[in-house]
């Protein structure tokens, strides 16, 4: 239907903005570390990293809490900061809650849950290790 095209516009502007952002987390997070190591900086870079990983664990935490107890309100939430229509707003019998059903996106929330987790704690744990040494 023409809501189901409209909305998966929406979808695909939203994960060009995500993409978008990503890059250029990166590329701040990559010329901030070369700066620091460059001025041999290394301490202070590695409580950066140290923080921004535990900030990370901890914004992950309240997101798993959040999705426990009300995935369907997180959901809600998600959508009305992300998209300015209700075109989200599908009907039981569209062909687009046919193919993602919730469950689709409890597990994607779960996966993407374990694997920022993931790489916070090997990024928590490797800066702890290193300013243990120095």
């Amino acid at each position: 239907t023409w809501d189901e095209q409209l909305h998966m516009a929406d979808v695909r502007n939203l994960i060009t903005k995500a993409l978008n952002i990503e890059v250029a987390a990166f590329f701040i997070i990559f010329i901030s570390s070369t700066y620091l190591l460059i001025r041999k900086k290394t301490k202070l870079l590695l409580k950066s990293l140290k923080s921004a990983s535990f900030i990370g664990l901890i914004l992950t935490l309240l997101i798993v809490i959040a999705s426990f107890f009300n995935f369907n309100y997180l959901f809600l939430k998600f959508h009305l900061f992300s998209v300015n229509n209700d075109l989200w707003q599908l009907s039981a019998q569209s062909n687009l809650i046919k193919l993602f059903p919730q469950y689709f996106f409890q597990d994607f929330l779960v996966r993407l849950i374990v694997q920022s987790a993931g790489i916070f704690l090997v990024l928590f744990s490797t800066t702890t290790y290193l300013l243990k040494k120095k």
